[in-house]
C-alpha cells in the first residue's frame, strides 16, 4: 500500500535526521567541553546546541506520532529486537583483548 510505504519512508527519513542531529549535538557539546571552541564563539556554539536540542525534540515528537502502519514495518520492528549475533560479540572480544597488557601476552606465549 503506497500510503504505508510513504509513511515508512518518512519514518526512516526522520530517524536518519534524528541520528544526524544527535551526532552533531554530541560533537558540538564535546568541542565546547574540551575547549576547542574559541572564547568569542562560545555563545554561538551554545545557541547551536540549544537549536539542535530543540530540533531533536521536534523529530522525536514526530516519530512518537508516527502512524501505526509505519511502526509495524521493518524499521521499527528491527530496532526493537536484538541482533542475533552482531558486531557486539566482536567488540566484546576486542575489549577483552585490550585488557591484557602487551607484556603479559608475551609471558603467556609458550617459549620457542
Amino acid at each position: 500500500d503506497a500510503a504505508a510505504r510513504d509513511s515508512a519512508h518518512h519514518v526512516l527519513d526522520l530517524r536518519q535526521r534524528l541520528r544526524h542531529k544527535q551526532e552533531a549535538l554530541r560533537v558540538n557539546q564535546n568541542n565546547l567541553a574540551t575547549g576547542l571552541v574559541s572564547e568569542e564563539k562560545v555563545p554561538k556554539a551554545q545557541k547551536r546546541i540549544a537549536e539542535l536540542q530543540a530540533e531533536i525534540e521536534q523529530i522525536k515528537a514526530e516519530l512518537g506520532g508516527a502512524p501505526a502502519s509505519a511502526r509495524a514495518t521493518g524499521a521499527w520492528g528491527r530496532a526493537a529486537s536484538p541482533p542475533a549475533r552482531g558486531p557486539a560479540v566482536g567488540q566484546k572480544r576486542k575489549a577483552e583483548a585490550l585488557l591484557v597488557p602487551p607484556a603479559a601476552s608475551h609471558a603467556l606465549a609458550p617459549a620457542a
